[in-house]
């Protein structure tokens, strides 16, 4: 199947009989030199693995000190997990909304 000319992120599809012609692709073509380029993101996506890792592991001791606390607090065990369940996520819910809106702050206006 091939992307139609008027739909740049590929979201309409023709049929796979259509062939597309020389001028249908010339207009898809980036021609603009004034418009800048996507920037490479390997080295921004590099710093944020630990990042990443950081916070999934700050969430998964929350989810145990929640579990935890909950089984001494004398709940049963299903009760217990789905307690350290909804704790990691709500942890990492807000982990990751902090860094989203870190990234945001630091971006240059």
């Amino acid at each position: 199947m091939t992307r139609t000319t008027n739909d740049p992120h590929g979201l309409l599809f023709r049929s796979p009989m259509h062939h597309t012609s020389e001028r249908e692709l010339l207009m898809t073509a980036p021609t603009d030199p004034a418009v800048p380029q996507q920037a490479s993101v390997t080295g921004s996506t590099t710093a944020w693995v630990p990042w990443l890792l950081t916070v999934v592991l700050f969430s998964l001791v929350v989810a145990m000190s929640v579990g935890i606390l909950k089984s001494l607090d004398g709940a049963g065990w299903a009760e217990a997990v789905l307690s350290g369940g909804t704790a990691f996520g709500t942890s990492i819910g807000i982990c990751l909304g902090v860094m989203a809106a870190v990234r945001e702050l630091k971006r240059p206006r």
